[in-house]
């Protein structure tokens, strides 16, 4: 019986959640973050109509959480399908140590 219980609690918050999520569209939410962030979109060209129609909406999502996350920073993955992490590791440390260092100089700053 105790077993089930993180499962049964699991499954209702994961429903509360989702419940909740479908009622907000992504620009509400991300108007919620209140921390630096790096969003690191992933790109390849686009090899037809519908993978270019696609990039371009992806480009606009990416645009309207720029301008909403008050301080968002965007990186593009160039030449890579989604998982940067795999494709490019040492451009992703690169990119999320430069960040991390953004980050201390602001905090640094804001402490003197």
């Amino acid at each position: 019986m105790i077993a089930l219980v993180p499962a049964i609690v699991l499954h209702y918050c994961r429903r509360s959640f989702c419940s909740i999520a479908r009622r907000l569209t992504p620009t509400q939410l991300f108007t919620h973050v209140a921390c630096p962030t790096l969003i690191i979109p992933a790109e390849l060209p686009p090899t037809d109509q519908s993978a270019a129609a696609w990039l371009d909406r992806k480009r606009q999502a990416v645009a309207v959480a720029q301008a909403s996350i008050p301080h968002a920073r965007v990186v593009w993955a160039h030449d890579t399908v989604h998982d940067v992490q795999l494709q490019r590791p040492e451009w992703l440390a690169s990119e999320l140590v430069a960040f991390a260092r953004e980050i201390r100089m602001r905090c640094d700053n804001q402490n003197r």
